[in-house]
């Protein structure tokens, strides 16, 4: 069985950003969290924001994923 590795992924879109303070989340997210990694990203719903998730579970080896975003309308 593979060893378990967590990432948090926090969105500053939609507002998010202009109402939360998204590097204090992400700092809340390590260490409390204990997330192995934490990124933070403008528009996590965006190609690019689902392509970075989509590398760290196929490179970095990312088993349990975290998002903290807007909910989809």
């Amino acid at each position: 069985m593979s060893e378990m590795k967590t990432a948090a992924y926090l969105c500053a879109g939609c507002g998010i950003g202009e109402r939360l303070d998204t590097k204090q989340l992400a700092k809340i997210a390590q260490r409390e969290g204990k997330m192995a990694l934490v990124r933070e990203h403008a528009f996590l719903c965006s190609e690019d924001g689902v392509a970075q998730i989509r590398q760290d579970i196929a490179v970095d080896g990312v088993t349990h994923v975290m998002i903290g975003a807007a909910r989809a309308a």
